[in-house]
């Protein structure tokens, strides 16, 4: 539940991603939303002045000095992160807080970077730096032992239901659920929650010959994973997403509000998000996007399976604070993070650069499979099943047979996607009237946007730009044929979007329109010597 507190109050999205009207900012500027740079170098410079010339007690063993400067370095670490690195898309509760999260998941990447190096034994004792009780060997349990759901012989069943039923509900359960519900607050599209849940439990049935605990009985899988906490996490966390997407924000600075009660209620909002945009994942409309949503997959599934990897070959038991400060802090809202910029990569034309957030997030996951491939030598003789390997070869055959088919040879997608892009570009072009207007068939540009659209056919993500460039030009020559003097001032005041190469055409031919009695008036008046 502290995880969902975490995401959930913090999961916003920049205020320009809301519709027009539906965020209103209050830019006064306070005392916590100023740079504080030099005060905190100030603080940072006493206080290692007091550690190092501090009190040293003569007795402490040399271990305990090791451990304390590094956690001096941590903590100058972090000081200098803070006030170094960049601000991401998230601003609640306060920048500073996401900056943190970045330099934790910066440090996170290299101790796995210098645990990669050592063997497993010595990866082992290191973390008995952190809490003496680990490196003892894991107790390996299974789930499948009884599979039955009702037996009524048995004096501890209730009502019939077997006890092996009855054990499976507990607290585990209520984090599955919570789980999921910051699950789907951070990837906000439902086809893509239930893809990585139907995906983790067909990871579990393929790599359950090497991880005991994958062993579970089918109603474990199907019942009480995917129909019960995997689909009441995704409508609850769907159900809040929806319900902050039609919120209206109008944020108000503490010292504006005149009460007492006011005050307390603005603090407490600070806590949840400024604004709030749902993910539409567009995967098929385009080739780009669809390799983007596969990636994601991917690498969910492939974070979900190091959790339990990591544990085996690192013996952290599952209820360890570092498997909760890594699903909190690095997955959670980390992830949070992660997924906005990849959302904004791949579905906005004018993001150019993958985000810092991601791009850690995507290092980890891959520096945990090293790990886990490293250290896990020896530690799994079973094979892998025929079964599981002929299943995932047909998987990804028909797989790759399709994204050919669909992107390459197959040319109903790009105008499906089109139209749906120039429908929702008109749409909101008009308020929500719906439809383009004029002769363009189902969102097809005319016939003068021809070379325009052989440029941006490959990317659907252009198709609502060059809609709005088709209806300037549209407005340009309806402009030109009722009143040529004032087509270009018209041109100007049609559109808010960026002038593209139709619109300036448009602009050259109206202007051509306009001089052209003139020039020939000109040419037809006789020439003087």
């Amino acid at each position: 539940m502290v995880a969902v507190a975490a995401s959930a109050a913090a999961l916003g999205s920049p205020p320009h991603a809301n519709t027009p009207g539906h965020f209103l900012r209050d830019n006064h500027t306070t005392f916590f939303w100023r740079p504080h740079s030099l005060t905190a170098l100030c603080l940072l410079v006493v206080w290692l002045v007091y550690e190092a010339l501090g009190e040293d007690p003569p007795d402490r063993e040399g271990s305990d000095r090791k451990l304390r400067g590094l956690g001096v370095a941590f903590i100058v670490y972090l000081v200098m992160a803070i006030n170094t690195f960049r601000d991401g898309p998230f601003e609640r509760p306060h920048p500073v807080i996401w900056r943190a999260v970045l330099a934790f998941s910066f440090l996170y990447e290299l101790a796995l970077c210098f645990m990669v190096f050592q063997n497993v034994d010595e990866a082992r004792q290191l973390l008995t730096y952190l809490d003496g009780s680990l490196n003892v060997p894991l107790k390996e349990e299974t789930y499948a032992e009884s599979c039955a759901i009702f037996d009524f012989e048995d004096p501890h069943s209730w009502h019939g239901v077997s006890p092996a039923v009855l054990d499976k509900v507990d607290f585990f359960v209520f984090a599955h659920v919570a789980g999921w519900v910051v699950k789907s607050l951070i990837i906000r599209d439902k086809v893509l929650c239930w893809v990585i849940s139907v995906g983790f439990e067909l990871a579990e049935y393929s790599l359950s010959h090497q991880l005991p605990n994958f062993h579970e009985c089918f109603w474990d899988h199907w019942l009480l994973d995917v129909l019960i906490c995997n689909w009441l996490g995704i409508e609850i966390g769907l159900s809040i997403s929806r319900r902050l997407a039609m919120k209206r924000y109008e944020w108000r600075s503490v010292y504006q509000i005149p009460t007492v009660p006011g005050k307390l209620r603005r603090a407490a909002a600070q806590f949840s998000p400024e604004s709030w945009s749902p993910f539409h994942w567009d995967y098929t409309g385009s080739l780009k996007k669809w390799v983007g949503f596969c990636c994601i997959i991917f690498f969910f599934l492939l974070a979900e399976v190091n959790a339990f990897y990591m544990k085996a070959v690192l013996w952290v038991p599952s209820a360890h604070w570092l498997n909760f400060v890594r699903a909190v802090l690095v997955i959670a809202m980390g992830g949070a993070v992660g997924m906005r910029e990849t959302w904004d990569y791949f579905q906005d034309a004018r993001t150019k650069r993958f985000g810092t957030q991601a791009f850690i997030i995507v290092a980890i996951v891959c520096t945990e499979v090293l790990i886990a491939v490293k250290f896990g030598r020896g530690s799994f003789p079973n094979p892998v099943p025929q079964e599981v390997v002929f299943f995932w070869a047909v998987f990804l055959l028909l797989l790759a047979s399709w994204t050919v088919w669909w992107f390459l040879l197959h040319t109903g997608p790009k105008q499906s996607a089109w139209a749906t892009a120039a429908t929702a570009a008109a749409a909101a072009a008009d308020g929500g009237g719906g439809g383009v207007s004029g002769g363009g068939g189902k969102g097809a540009p005319d016939d003068d946007d021809d070379d325009d659209d052989d440029d941006d056919d490959d990317d659907a993500d252009d198709a609502a730009v060059l809609v709005r460039r088709r209806r300037t030009a549209r407005s340009a020559r309806s402009a030109t044929r009722s009143s040529p003097a004032d087509a270009p001032r018209r041109v100007r005041s049609t559109s808010s979007e960026r002038r593209g190469p139709t619109a300036r055409g448009a602009m050259a031919r109206s202007r051509s329109k306009s001089k052209s009695p003139t020039r020939k008036a000109r040419s037809g008046a006789p020439t003087r010597r």
